[in-house]
């Protein structure tokens, strides 16, 4: 039950999460310059945290794969 629990949430959370990084990289790269080094700042934050939370995702998959197997 855990595995499967694992999975529907690593599913369900990491297309929001593709989105938010995509979104956050695309208004960097297209406005960066226009912007202010704070809000560049942020959108970077979000960016970092964002792979991040990706990273801990696919761990607790890995995880949730060995203690059910």
């Amino acid at each position: 039950a855990s595995a499967s629990f694992a999975h529907a949430l690593s599913h369900d959370v990491r297309g929001p999460l593709r989105s938010i990084n995509a979104q956050a990289s695309m208004v960097l790269e297209d406005a960066g310059d226009a912007l202010s080094a704070s809000c560049r700042k942020r959108l970077r934050r979000m960016v970092d945290s964002a792979l991040g939370l990706a990273e801990l995702l696919e761990a607790l998959l890995k995880l949730s794969r060995i203690t059910s197997g």
